[in-house]
């Protein structure tokens, strides 16, 4: 019996290490199963509220510009796209409400339908009063009354969106918890292995009265084998970390991807009507002046010069709207290839080229936003070739999202600064080590030290409801820091500026 005792004592050992793997892995799946159910629950909740804040925002825009028409026809297409954001509205919040929601969620949603059923019908009441050609009445109940409401909506939509990050939070928090749990349960069950593994040695050893020596070499053996064991659990549990983060940022961008896309095609059929038009009605303009060529003729040289004059200011205006028709359509362009889910291979991109145009883009947009907008831009690039392998995409989106926080921040200073203010936004690429430093500043508010902590957090913004989602610092993080592997900081004094530093690697 006592030649089994030896072999038996192993496999028992064996076994017994196996158990705690197996439970172990379970416990972990089990966990990740959990949290991914969670985060995709989560995410179709804020998917959800966002379509919603964007349709009831959309209904209040297009309720000002019916009351700007004059045209019946006009006021009733605009009609058809106010019933469409209100179906889309409709629809959203029928799938929120449908998903399994806590006790202070269904509070928020009852609140909410409160504040739906008090701005829906002052709504239909301005529609009417328009279709009744009653403008005057029309906009009284419009801005004292259907706007303050729309926006009670609109700030509860977005009181929903903060519990929602509330929520995230705490699942994290449970999360983390969890985990930890499972880590001391499997370093308990370790301990029990490695406890038990000395005894049976021991035991062996006054059993079979075997070499101390061997028995010694054993034990060692067994613990290392142990640590080992526990290593690999840990790089597993690090493993998982990683997927979930990487979950999380994945569905945040495909739910505004798909947001930016409908957005994007929704602009392009009528941008493509200006395109058209503008190219027709500059083949009509020919048409016209090769036709009234010969009956100019009777007129005087005054009159024919002014009638040329008229016809060169015509097509002068058409080569605008038609060039400002196609950069608007390379923009179009752009924002669905921001929107789509990129898995193509990185490209070697110019860095110093990309900041340049992606300074110029952000620029134009706003002046196109903001007609009164000026700033003095500052370009401090490096004369040596900057070359990384990234997605051009990313990096522009980036860089776009940093410039224009920064333009935001000019304007809001310049609004209460004195007229010797002169807003300025400067950008700069330099070479360190094997890495490429961007920088873009900008002499605005500036922040304290307790918005700087919570600058890269999702959902957090310091723009007033409906100006800022929180979402793009966030966004840029994440893009920088864990798809690229660089580095993302801020620094910034209130009152003077603000400055946002990233790093990535340069192409070897």
């Amino acid at each position: 019996m006592k030649k089994y005792l030896l072999p038996l004592s192993f496999t028992l050992i064996i076994l017994l290490m196996l158990v705690v793997a197996l439970i172990s892995v379970l416990r972990m799946n089990a966990i990740s199963d959990r949290m991914e159910n969670l985060v995709n629950e989560r995410n179709v909740k804020v998917s959800n509220i966002m379509t919603m804040y964007v349709a009831a925002r959309e209904r209040s825009l297009i309720l000002l510009k019916m009351l700007s028409l004059e045209d019946p026809f006009e006021r009733e297409n605009e009609f058809e796209l106010f019933n469409a954001e209100a179906t889309k509205f409709a629809v959203a919040r029928t799938s929120l409400i449908s998903l399994k929601n806590s006790i202070k969620e269904l509070e928020l949603l009852d609140r909410h339908i409160e504040y739906v059923r008090i701005a829906v019908p002052l709504q239909f009441q301005v529609v009417n009063l328009l279709f009744g050609e009653q403008f005057e009445q029309a906009e009284e109940v419009l801005l004292n009354t259907a706007i303050p409401a729309q926006n009670n909506v609109l700030d509860h939509l977005t009181l929903m969106l903060e519990h929602q990050d509330l929520a995230a939070r705490a699942s994290l928090k449970a999360s983390e918890k969890m985990n930890r749990r499972t880590a001391q349960y499997v370093y308990l069950l370790t301990i029990l292995s490695v406890l038990l593994s000395i005894v049976v040695a021991v035991y062996v050893i006054r059993t079979l009265k075997k070499d101390e020596t061997e028995l010694q070499a054993y034990s060692e053996t067994l613990e290392q084998r142990v640590k080992e064991r526990t290593n690999k659990l840990n790089l597993a549990f690090q493993d998982l970390k990683t997927s979930q983060a990487q979950l999380v940022q994945s569905e945040k961008m495909a739910s505004l991807g798909q947001l930016t896309a409908g957005i994007a095609h929704e602009i392009k059929n009528p941008l493509n009507f200006i395109n058209n038009f503008s190219e027709t009605a500059s083949q009509s303009l020919d048409d016209l002046q090769e036709s009234m060529s010969e009956k100019s003729k009777s007129l005087e040289s005054e009159e024919q010069q002014a009638l040329q004059d008229t016809i060169s200011e015509i097509r002068s205006d058409l080569e605008k709207i038609k060039r400002h028709g196609i950069r608007a359509d390379s923009i179009v362009r752009s924002m669905l290839l921001h929107s789509r889910d990129n898995k193509s291979e990185y490209d070697m991109v110019d860095i110093n080229h990309l900041v340049e145009e992606s300074l110029n883009l952000a620029y134009h947009s706003e002046r196109a936003r903001s007609p009164g907008f000026n700033v003095k831009l500052q370009r401090d690039l490096s004369s040596s070739s900057l070359i990384a392998k990234v997605d051009s995409l990313d990096i522009s989106r980036v860089l776009i999202n940093l410039i224009s926080n920064g333009f935001y921040a000019t304007q809001c200073k310049s609004k209460e600064s004195a007229n010797d203010y002169q807003p300025e936004v400067s950008v700069s690429t330099r070479p360190v080590g094997e890495y490429i430093e961007i920088s873009i500043s900008d002499n605005g508010m500036g922040m304290n030290k307790d918005v700087i902590e919570k600058a890269f957090d999702p959902f957090f913004t310091t723009k007033p409801p409906g100006e800022g989602t929180g979402l793009g610092l966030s966004m840029s993080y994440d893009i920088i820091t864990k798809q690229y592997g660089g580095e993302m900081t801020a620094s910034s004094q209130p009152g003077t500026g603000t400055t946002f530093t990233f790093s990535l690697k340069q192409a070897g």
